[in-house]
C-alpha cells in the first residue's frame, strides 16, 4: 500500500509545547455542545498565489485519545496512526489538485526522537510564539465572546511574519510554503458513552468527552509571512471510518489560499 508524505507512525515531537493546550482550551470554551465549526484567517494584505506550489509539510502533530469509563484519556497509537494517514492523504490530494507537490519534512535522525534539525529550530520557535499570539488575538474569547484587540494589528486578517528564520527551510527544500498541521481527538469508549447517555436521560447533563480540534497554518517561505490559519472544532468521529476523518481534513483546509 502506498504511503502518503509524512504518514509514518506518529511520534511525540520535541517541539510540542503550551500552545497546543491553549488551542484546546480555546476551542472547548467556544464549542462545547456545538456542531463542527471552522474559522480561518488570511493575511491582511492579501496573498501571492503561486502556480504549481511546493508545500513543505512540517512534522504533523496528530493524537487520538480514548476516554475510558472512568473518564481517563488514554493515548491510542493505532488510532493516531490511522487518523494521521487519512488526514495527510486529504492534504496530499488537495495540494496535487492545485498542481502542486507536497514535500515531507525529513527528520535529521530517523532512529531518535529528534524531529527538527538544529538549523530549523529558530523558525519553529518563532512560529510557536507567533501562533500563541494569533490564537489569543484571533481566536481567544474576549468581551461578549469576541477576541481581544491588538492596537497594532486591528481585528481582521493576519499580520504576522517569521522573517528570515524561514530561509534555511526554503534553501533545503526549495519550497514555496510550509504547512503545519495539528489534530487532537478524544473519543469515549462504549462504557463511557453509556454513562453519558444515562446522565443525559436522568439529569439532563450533556457530556462533552468526545471532542476534536484541528489547527492548520500556512507560512510563505519566500517572505516568512503567515498567510493563512484555520481552527476546526467539533465532535469526535469514528477513527475506523475514514470518511468522517476525510471530512475533517477537508474542513481543516477550508479557505487556504493555494
Amino acid at each position: 500500500m502506498s504511503q502518503h508524505p509524512g504518514s509514518e507512525k506518529p511520534r511525540i515531537p520535541l517541539h510540542r509545547c503550551g500552545w497546543v493546550q491553549l488551542a484546546l482550551l480555546i476551542v472547548l470554551s467556544m464549542s462545547l455542545g456545538a456542531c463542527t465549526s471552522a474559522k480561518h484567517y488570511r493575511a491582511a494584505g492579501g496573498t501571492v498565489v503561486r502556480d504549481n506550489p511546493r508545500v513543505l509539510l512540517m512534522p504533523p502533530d496528530v493524537l487520538v485519545l480514548e476516554v475510558t469509563t472512568a473518564g481517563i484519556p488514554i493515548p491510542r497509537a493505532d488510532w493516531s496512526a490511522r487518523a494521521q494517514h487519512t488526514l495527510l492523504g486529504v492534504t496530499n490530494d488537495a495540494v496535487h489538485g492545485r498542481g502542486g507537490v507536497l514535500v515531507p519534512y525529513q527528520r535529521p535522525d530517523e532512529d531518535s526522537a529528534i524531529s527538527i534539525a538544529e538549523a530549523h529550530l529558530p523558525a519553529l520557535r518563532l512560529y510557536q510564539t507567533v501562533l500563541q499570539t494569533i490564537l489569543t488575538y484571533r481566536y481567544g474569547g474576549g468581551r461578549q465572546g469576541r477576541p481581544p484587540e491588538l492596537v497594532t494589528k486591528g481585528r481582521e486578517g493576519l499580520s504576522w511574519t517569521l522573517g528570515n528564520t524561514v530561509v534555511p527551510l526554503r534553501a533545503k527544500y526549495n519550497a514555496d510554503y510550509a504547512l503545519f498541521l495539528t489534530y487532537r481527538q478524544a473519543s469515549s469508549n462504549a462504557g463511557r458513552a453509556m454513562l453519558s447517555a444515562a446522565a443525559f436521560v436522568l439529569f439532563g447533563a450533556i457530556s462533552t468527552t468526545s471532542q476534536s480540534v484541528g489547527l492548520a497554518t500556512l507560512v510563505d517561505l519566500h517572505t516568512g509571512e503567515v498567510v493563512w490559519t484555520n481552527l476546526l472544532s467539533g465532535q469526535a468521529v469514528e477513527v475506523g471510518e475514514p470518511e468522517g476523518l476525510r471530512e475533517k481534513g477537508l474542513k481543516l483546509l477550508q479557505g487556504w489560499p493555494l
